[in-house]
């Protein structure tokens, strides 16, 4: 009895290792398996195996198989006999997940005590990836869609940060009853390069700043104060959300660089004599202007190294 529990609970384990399907243009021919079982070519029906009465089709077997070997494109460069040896392998599987159901193992103590600690040490790893690592990305995805604009009030971590924690705290209580945002940035924030502007540091989207940070920004409506002090690595914020917008499409530019130091051995803009660095540059624009080719210009003409060769 030990030694079929055993080779039940190892048999059912591998549905912890099977989710995804991958294409793999291959012929199954008709042959016998290590089990005595019948493997068919895909043309019928799409039927891999067959016992009492149950088949495994081509499409449940990629899908077990893809995954157990870690994704699509490593399943596609197996041999046939790899793709044999683990058909043997989910065969017996699905044959003794059948007689756990026949014998009613459900109900049965010991199995079901030993099969939680088999869980416990090999299904983390997919417990983590079905209910942590895809939502997540759902998650990252769609907030990649909206962008923010956010402004705070920021104290930081020093050596005073227990005072500062506190006092944020305080300003929080404040606003909530009453007090201007605005104002209290003005009076406390000791983020200077937002202070002037009412706290504000424009638009961001997901990926793009301090996950606690991101994650009180989307979390709240706009026109609202998250109503936590979000702790980061640079301080105590008291964040505002002044509006939210679907993600515009990245700007790209090219640029020709005229050097300050124009006069430079070895840079490509050396001026003529009394020719200033800006009257270079004008001379250049108009000849833009009156149908030069950019990239051609850039590429003669450009003192930057990283993008004056590529135009």
């Amino acid at each position: 009895m030990r030694v079929e529990l055993k080779l039940l609970i190892t048999s059912l384990m591998i549905i912890f290792l099977t989710s995804t399907i991958f294409s793999q243009d291959s012929e199954y021919v008709a042959t016998n398996t290590a089990l005595g079982l019948t493997v068919y070519n895909e043309n019928l029906d799409n039927v891999v195996a067959e016992f009492d009465g149950h088949v495994i089709t081509l499409a449940e077997f990629e899908k077990a198989y893809a995954k157990n070997v870690g994704g699509v494109e490593l399943a596609s460069q197996d041999s046939l006999q790899d793709y044999k040896n683990f058909l043997d392998l989910y065969v017996t599987y699905k044959m003794k997940l059948r007689n756990a159901f026949v014998r009613d193992y459900r109900n049965d103590e010991e199995l079901i005590n030993e099969l939680n600690e088999y869980k416990e040490q090999v299904g983390i790893s997919y417990i983590e990836e079905k209910k942590i690592v895809v939502p997540g990305i759902r998650i990252f995805y769609d907030q990649r869609s909206e962008e923010v604009r956010v402004s705070h009030l920021m104290l930081k971590k020093d050596a005073k940060s227990v005072e500062n924690l506190k006092k944020a705290e305080e300003i929080l209580d404040s606003i909530k009853n009453g007090t201007s945002f605005e104002s209290m940035v003005v009076k406390y924030s000791q983020d200077n390069f937002s202070k002037t502007l009412g706290g504000d540091i424009y638009w961001f989207t997901a990926g793009q700043i301090v996950p606690s940070f991101e994650f009180a920004a989307y979390e709240t409506p706009v026109g609202e104060i998250y109503p936590k002090i979000v702790e980061t690595k640079f301080g105590y914020h008291i964040i505002k959300i002044t509006d939210k917008s679907k993600r515009r499409y990245k700007l790209r530019a090219k640029h020709i660089l005229i050097s300050l130091e124009a006069t430079k051995k070895g840079n490509k803009s050396n001026t003529a004599p009394g020719e200033t660095t800006l009257s270079k540059a004008i001379k250049i624009r108009e000849e833009i202007i009156n149908g030069a080719n950019f990239d051609s210009l850039a590429i003669k003409y450009s003192d930057d190294p990283g993008s004056g060769e590529k135009g």
